[in-house]
C-alpha cells in the first residue's frame, strides 16, 4: 500500500464541526495530485492510517489555551489554561512565542516574545508540555507535538504549523513520521490550491 493511500482523509477544519472530503483530481504530471480544500480555512485534518490525525495548520500564528466557550484558542486543550496562555508566531523563517500566561522554555521563564528552536519544550501553566520541533533542513515548517496528557477536545496526534511545504514519510527528517511506509510524500500550496507530490508516480 502506498503511502498516499494510506492518507485516507484531508478534512478542512474549522472548530470542531466542520468537515469536507478529499479529492485527488490529476494534475499535468502523473506523481502529482490536487488536494480539495481552500487555503481560506485555517487548517485541515490528515488521517493517516496507522500514524492518526494530524492538523495541517496553515495560518502564520495559533493560538494555545483551555477550554473557552467565549474565545476559544485555535489549540484549546483539556486543562485550566488561560483560554489565551500562548501564541505562537512565524515570522519569516523563525518561530516567536508570545506568552499571555505563564510559560517557560527549556525550564526557563519567559515573560517576552522568544525564538523557539529545534527541539525546545514549553510549559506552560502548571503541567502542560508542549514540544517544538524544525525537522527538516529543507523545510521551515514546525510541529507541535503534545508532551503531556492533555489533549484537544477533538482527536489530534499533532500539528503541523504549514510553512508552503509538509514531508510525510519514513524518515525523522519528515514532519509526519510514517515508520512503516516505503516512500514518502510532500503537501504543498500553488496557486490557492493544496496538492500531494511523491517521487514515484501515485496511483489513486
Amino acid at each position: 500500500m502506498s503511502l498516499l493511500q494510506r492518507i485516507i482523509g484531508t478534512l478542512p477544519h474549522a472548530g470542531d464541526t466542520a468537515r469536507g472530503r478529499r479529492d485527488m483530481t490529476p494534475a499535468p504530471h502523473a506523481n502529482t495530485h490536487s488536494i480539495e480544500g481552500t487555503p481560506s480555512m485555517p487548517a485541515a485534518r490528515l488521517w493517516i492510517d496507522g500514524v492518526g490525525c494530524w492538523l495541517a495548520w496553515w495560518q502564520p500564528r495559533i493560538s494555545i489555551g483551555g477550554p473557552s466557550t467565549r474565545h476559544a484558542a485555535d489549540l484549546a486543550l483539556l486543562s485550566d489554561l488561560q483560554s489565551l496562555h500562548l501564541v505562537i508566531e512565524r515570522v519569516g523563517e523563525e518561530y516567536l512565542a508570545h506568552p499571555h500566561g505563564p510559560t517557560l522554555i527549556n525550564d526557563k521563564s519567559i515573560a517576552t516574545p522568544t525564538p523557539l528552536m529545534h527541539g525546545d519544550e514549553l510549559r506552560l501553566g502548571g503541567d502542560v508540555r508542549v514540544r517544538f520541533k524544525l525537522p527538516s533542513s529543507l523545510s521551515t515548517s514546525a510541529v507541535l507535538e503534545i508532551a503531556s496528557d492533555h489533549r484537544p477536545s477533538q482527536r489530534t496526534d499533532g500539528i503541523v504549523l504549514l510553512d508552503q511545504t509538509c514531508l510525510i514519510g519514513p524518515g525523522s527528517d519528515q514532519h509526519i513520521r510514517c515508520r512503516g511506509a516505503q516512500d514518502s510524500v510532500v503537501v504543498f500550496r500553488r496557486d490557492d490550491a493544496f496538492w500531494v507530490r511523491a517521487r514515484r508516480p501515485l496511483q489513486v
